[in-house]
């Protein structure tokens, strides 16, 4: 008898713990901010980018809408080239590699500055940059083999609402 009440002790002990980490709650975490995507966390470099000023996603055709005299700035992945600087970026216009951590904040490196730290969150499918507590950009993003896309889809608050940038980087293994 007493074996018995002890395996139901270890399989009631085994549920709960098991449904703490379901991610039923909602998908936040001890410190408040929602669960990172584990499937991206790791370094990138950009191989793509794109940027259209001015532009805006139209999220129900699924497509960008832009004026013809729209400035279209490029990047190809090729910095380290003689006079290449990176013109076009996702979270900097000279960033070419990016870490996201587990810890919801993203390491951008760029050409000429500093590495910078931005906070972010996964919310309703889209990687959220938190710029400030009133300001957020929306990020579509999805895994395509080992490249990772993403896509700035909407602004939230922000002063500059009519950028679209859209970035490709691959998995840097070390």
């Amino acid at each position: 008898m007493k074996h018995i009440l002890y395996i139901f002790l270890l399989i009631g002990m085994f549920a709960s713990c098991s449904s703490d980490d379901d991610g039923t709650d909602g998908g936040k975490q001890g410190n408040g901010t929602s669960m990172i995507d584990e499937k991206i966390v790791g370094k990138w470099k950009v191989e793509y980018s794109k940027t259209i000023n001015p532009a805006r996603y139209d999220e129900e055709k699924g497509d960008v809408l832009y004026p013809v005299d729209a400035v279209v700035t490029e990047y190809l992945g090729n910095y380290g080239e003689p006079d290449i600087i990176p013109e076009s970026g996702l979270f900097n216009a000279k960033e070419v590699r990016i870490e996201i951590n587990n810890k919801n904040s993203i390491i951008v490196s760029s050409v000429l500055e500093k590495d910078q730290a931005i906070s972010y969150k996964i919310e309703d499918g889209y990687l959220k940059w938190i710029a400030n507590s009133d300001q957020k950009v929306c990020i579509k993003y999805k895994l395509n083999g080992n490249k990772l896309i993403m896509e700035m889809v909407a602004f939230e608050n922000m002063v500059h609402p009519n950028i679209y940038t859209i970035s490709e980087y691959s998995k840097i293994t070390e």
